[in-house]
């Protein structure tokens, strides 16, 4: 999957895929949508970019990290 070119401003990121655990709910993985408004994550926007289910994660995650584990 390439990366998607963000909008300046605020906006959407639908259909993402991230860890349950980061949403405080069981199981591995699960979709929503993000929004992010003056650069922080914030209330729903109306410019929205469809991510196809792309993994979104806080700030640079060592990808060995177990999140789930606490």
């Amino acid at each position: 999957m390439d990366f998607r070119t963000l909008p300046s401003g605020d906006f959407t990121l639908a259909n993402v895929t991230v860890p349950a655990c980061l949403l405080g709910q069981p199981g591995d993985l699960v979709r929503t949508e993000i929004s992010v408004v003056g650069g922080r994550i914030g209330p729903p926007q109306a410019l929205a970019v469809d991510m196809a289910g792309a993994m979104v994660l806080p700030a640079f995650t060592d990808m060995h990290t177990h999140l789930d584990k606490g």
